[in-house]
């Protein structure tokens, strides 16, 4: 994504998020994608957070995780 565009990125802790707030791991609905969550509802309580991408680029995080480029 272009960095125009503004990019964020998420990070959830599932055991965090509201009650009403539902989360399958891909796998568990036998759809590809190890990295993927699918949720429902309104994502909120602690257990969200995003963080622009350009400020994870400014802390020196790409030194540890350079896939994220």
């Amino acid at each position: 994504m272009p960095a125009e565009n503004k990019p964020y990125v998420a990070a959830m802790d599932t055991e965090a998020l509201k009650d009403d707030v539902l989360v399958w791991h891909c796998p568990q609905l036998r759809i590809s994608g190890d990295h993927e969550y699918l949720t429902y509802g309104n994502i909120r309580g602690l257990g969200c957070r995003a963080v622009a991408f350009a400020d994870l680029e400014a802390s020196g995080i790409m030194s540890l995780f350079p896939e994220l480029k």
